[in-house]
């Protein structure tokens, strides 16, 4: 009996089978083979759609060897004439992502990350008494509220304790902070280890022996991994921190989003604060790329009182009206009255403002005086000696007594 074939159901005569009536089986497998090669040529035919054939319908979307071309827009988007060129839209949405999570200062939003910026330097915010002392070292304190800075608008932060310690001659210091482009490490190693999560997604990171919890380590800060080749070049790179989670033995870190690879050991990488700086002191107060926030007097061994915070504005008033009677005061002396401005800065327009007491509410005109001032002080004196009748009122009469106050403006 004759068999069939297995995909089209041909029939397959045996030996002496179909004597005399191989028309019937040959006609019916043509048929088959017919109604076969028109299915075919139909399905070829609907899948070119409007093209000649499949091969320019498929040269349409498929480089020639056989890998898919990016669409029209894709390949648009590949190329900024921002941010340059790349080869994977997924690195160029990469780029555009980090650049607008750099922009939000760690806000979790973009406006309010902007809102904190200007083209200005100076202190954002900081809690009171955050510049302090102790023998030798000045002191900067944002371990409980972060201290923020902009140095020539950009943003930078001290978020935890720290001192430098004054050495050389006495005489005034001047207290900075120093914008670092790379922000400050934080940690390093060379047995960094990935893992995966309770997901299976790699998004782990440890190392034996170290609790992150410990260390100057915060969500937002950036671990960088380098120094991988071969197959493992691809783990390079930077990768910021969702949290830093204790653990039994090792705490670990988290990060946004996952790593090319589920499992790695021996790793070199640091940990870097994007918004860290260096913190210091010098004796000139005008050392470029610095952000001086305070000054201090070092009387050759130790700082000798709490460091004078820097003015954060471009103005100072003197906090109160200041009574000059007798010829004891200050005011008549050589050195003169002194008023802390800490406006680092000696461009200024000085004025000298004066009331006939201290309930009168009327600020008039008084022109005898002397001015002298430098990056943090003015001194005012009297140009005359004191008398009974230093001081001529508005109405003409005259006074041995009078209030004043100091007003100090940057220029520019």
């Amino acid at each position: 009996m004759a068999n069939q074939s297995a995909f089209l159901g041909l029939i397959l005569a045996g030996f002496n089978e179909y004597t005399d009536a191989w028309d019937k089986i040959i006609n019916s497998n043509f048929e088959s083979l017919d109604r076969f090669a028109s299915d075919v040529s139909t399905e070829i035919a609907n899948a070119r759609f409007s093209k000649a054939s499949l091969k320019a319908f498929l040269e349409v979307g498929h480089n020639t060897d056989g890998t898919i071309k990016p669409l029209e827009e894709v390949a648009i988007a590949q190329a900024s004439p921002y941010l340059g060129r790349k080869t994977s839209l997924s690195e160029r949405v990469s780029q555009v992502e980090k650049q607008v999570w750099q922009a939000s200062l760690s806000q979790g939003d973009l406006l309010l990350g902007l809102s904190l910026r200007d083209k200005i330097s100076k202190v954002i915010s900081a809690p009171s008494n955050w510049l302090t002392h102790s023998d030798a070292k000045v002191k900067i304190d944002g371990s409980t509220t972060n201290i923020w800075f902009l140095h020539e608008g950009k943003p930078c932060r001290v978020r935890t304790l720290k001192d430098a310690t004054v050495s050389g001659s006495s005489g005034t210091r001047y207290i900075y902070v120093e914008y670092q482009a790379n922000g400050v490490q934080t940690k390093s190693g060379s047995a960094g280890v990935i893992s995966t999560d309770s997901n299976g997604d790699a998004t782990y990171f440890t190392e034996s022996g170290v609790d992150f919890t410990n260390l100057d380590v915060k969500s937002g800060d950036i671990l960088r991994i380098s120094g991988l080749s071969d197959d493992n070049a691809k783990v390079n790179g930077d990768y910021v921190v969702k949290t830093v989670a204790p653990g039994a033995v090792n705490s670990r870190l988290e990060i946004v989003g996952k790593f090319p690879v589920l499992s790695l050991s021996a790793i070199t990488y640091e940990v870097r604060d994007p918004y860290g700086v260096n913190f210091g002191t010098d004796s000139s107060g005008s050392t470029s790329g610095r952000l001086y926030v305070g000054t201090c007097e070092f009387d050759g061994t130790n700082v000798s009182a709490d460091p004078a915070e820097k003015n954060t504005g471009d103005t100072y008033i003197s906090s109160s009206w200041t009574s000059v009677s007798s010829s004891g005061s200050d005011f008549f002396s050589a050195t003169g009255l002194s008023f802390d401005h800490n406006l680092m800065s000696d461009a200024l327009d000085v004025q000298v403002q004066v009331k006939a007491s201290l309930s009168a509410t009327e600020v008039e005109a008084y022109s005898a005086v002397k001015v002298k001032w430098d990056t943090k002080r003015v001194w005012v004196k009297s140009s005359v000696p004191y008398s009974s009748t230093f001081y001529t009122k508005y109405d003409g009469t005259t006074a041995g007594s009078l209030v004043l106050r100091v007003i100090v403006t940057k220029r520019g």
